[in-house]
């Protein structure tokens, strides 16, 4: 109630529609935080909030849109893991075994800029994930 009562004067704060979709997220109200997600995108179309439109879309079931939403945060930031590791997963949720392979083995082949605990986690994922699938 509170977040709707102040939308009409903070509709234009990024940071606020970011806010206000990750109660929408938490409340698994998925399609608010969707359609409040691409209204953020107006004044800042980051990865990140392509990340999390995906990730609402695979929670809705809807695959494709969310495998759009991941392909554009991995063109936008080809050099991070996050996005693939993302896209990845779904593959894995969707039984699309080919795809997943493929995009394992093409992170698993990626530099790490940054080595962070993140990265090394999303290595070694991947790694078991190639090693169980025979690869």
């Amino acid at each position: 109630p509170l977040y709707s009562s102040l939308y009409p004067q903070l509709r234009v704060d990024k940071d606020f529609l970011v806010e206000y979709a990750v109660l929408s997220d938490v409340g698994m109200q998925y399609k608010n935080g969707i359609r409040l997600l691409k209204e953020a995108q107006n004044y800042n179309a980051s990865p990140e909030l392509f990340i999390r439109i995906a990730n609402l879309y695979k929670k809705t079931g809807e695959y494709g849109k969310a495998e759009e939403n991941y392909r554009i945060a991995i063109g936008i930031i080809p050099y991070k893991l996050m996005p693939k590791y993302k896209l990845f997963q779904l593959y894995t949720e969707m039984q699309c075994t080919e795809e997943a392979i493929k995009l394992a083995k093409e992170i698993e082949e990626a530099p790490v800029k940054i080595e962070s605990d993140i990265s090394k986690a999303i290595k070694a994922k991947i790694k078991m994930y190639l090693i169980e699938n025979k690869w």
